[in-house]
């Protein structure tokens, strides 16, 4: 990236593609980031430091989404374990079979939790990040994509 001696990004596109990255990583971000960011990229601080607010709102509810998905998983691994012990305890083979059938139910729908979580992100989409910052999905695409190459690079 061309910074000037002031530490100022002077190429425009090299600007954005650091807003763009600092956007997809903006719940480590201090105000004090957004200031130097602000400065170096010369976008305004007060407008990017509500974009960057907008995105840490819209992660709140992802963080919200997984630990639901946690609470669930706890809730029928408890299930499971319970119906284990039950299991055990049955001597009638029709119950067991009854048991049997929930647990392999129960445990599905825990294994079915586990990769909801593991799905999950902690950080904004492409798309999340182009709305709010009003550019086409795209856009962040590729300059995320260059970013990246780049980095790989060095």
């Amino acid at each position: 990236m061309a910074i000037e001696k002031n530490g100022i990004i002077t190429n425009k596109a090299a600007g954005k593609r650091l807003l763009f990255y600092v956007a997809a990583r903006a719940n480590e971000l201090s105000p004090e980031n957004i200031e130097f960011i602000s400065r170096i990229t010369g976008f305004n601080n007060d407008w990017l430091c509500g974009r960057i607010a907008q995105l840490k709102r819209g992660m709140e509810n992802k963080d919200r989404r997984i630990n639901h998905y946690i609470e669930r998983k706890n809730r029928l691994f408890c299930r499971v374990i319970l119906l284990e012990k039950k299991l055990i305890r049955e001597t009638d083979n029709g119950q067991k079979e009854i048991i049997l059938r929930q647990l392999k139910k129960t445990k599905a729908l825990f294994t079915a939790g586990l990769k909801k979580i593991e799905r999950a992100t902690t950080y904004p989409s492409h798309r999340e990040i182009a709305a709010i910052l009003g550019v086409p999905k795209g856009t962040v695409d590729t300059s995320l994509y260059r970013l990246k190459n780049i980095a790989e690079s060095v």
